[in-house]
């Protein structure tokens, strides 16, 4: 199990990005612009940090 903590740009990028993949309307359809947070240029600057632990189950 991961658990995650996120930045608040970490989160809308990603969001945005996966609605840009999953977007099946094709050439047609409606724009959907990646989040970026750097004035006068592309991409983002944010962050996350995670924590990893085990869990042993026993049938």
């Amino acid at each position: 199990m991961e658990l995650r903590t996120t930045s608040e740009e970490y989160y809308l990028f990603h969001n945005s990005l996966s609605r840009q993949q999953t977007n099946n309307s094709g050439t047609n359809g409606e724009p959907i612009f990646i989040y970026n947070n750097i004035e006068n240029g592309q991409g983002i600057f944010a962050g996350y940090s995670f924590s990893l632990d085990s869990l042993n189950v026993i049938n």
